[in-house]
């Protein structure tokens, strides 16, 4: 077990939850190829199993601008962007909704909602599209 000899089960579940074994282990699979990030400036603080292909990703670095303020709670009809520490922020272009498509892109591990007991939305709703396990 090498350095991790004589841990417990507690203190061995606390070392591998925690984000700096994440990290590493993040750091480790990219070099492979087998995860990318959005930003080379940023390592994630989470790992959700997202899926997308280098060509998906490719489109993604193409987004310049990028909004980091923490988790979203909501999207208001406006536009505007309510974050989890109750501050907001509006989008920084004109014409704001008509002009934008909105993606959440937090994606959970697999079977997410039938994990949650949440009712499934219609993938379809007015001016929605709800993105779902497939």
């Amino acid at each position: 077990m090498g350095d991790h000899e004589g841990c417990s089960d507690e203190e061995m579940a606390d070392m591998i939850g925690s984000t700096e074994f994440l990290q590493n282990g993040f750091l480790e699979w990219e070099k492979k190829g087998k995860v990318y990030r959005f930003d080379q400036e940023h390592l994630p603080p989470k790992f959700k199993d997202a899926t997308l292909s280098k060509s998906e990703m490719a489109l993604i670095y193409k987004v310049k601008q990028i909004i980091r303020n923490g988790r979203v709670v909501e999207i208001t009809n406006t536009g505007e962007f309510r974050f989890e520490d109750g501050t907001t922020t509006a989008l920084p272009w004109d014409n704001a909704v008509s002009d934008t498509t909105f993606v959440h892109c937090s994606a959970g591990a697999f079977n997410y909602s039938k994990q949650t007991g949440k009712k499934i939305p219609p993938i379809f709703g007015e001016q929605l599209i709800k993105i779902q396990d497939v």
